[in-house]
């Protein structure tokens, strides 16, 4: 069971991320397109929603890779496969 300052920090980071990555696409999208009516076409919604999923899969995946005892990590690197 994670404390809950971790569980704060955890849920800090992962509403920062999306917050900054999501809308930033958004903003990318609405800069390439210059002044075309409408702003946000097809294409440019298929990117926002591809920017939102590849920062909850970076999330995920950092999370399943990592390792939190350093002494498995070094037990499972040392030891026999």
């Amino acid at each position: 069971e994670y404390s809950l300052p971790q569980r704060a920090l955890a849920e800090t980071i992962g509403t920062a991320l999306l917050v900054l990555v999501g809308p930033g696409s958004v903003v990318a999208a609405l800069q390439l397109s210059g002044k075309v009516a409408p702003a946000i076409r097809g294409g440019d919604l298929l990117g926002i929603s591809f920017a939102f999923g590849f920062i909850i899969a970076a999330a995920v995946y950092a999370l399943c890779t990592s390792r939190f005892d350093p002494n498995a990590s070094i037990i499972r690197s040392i030891g026999p496969s």
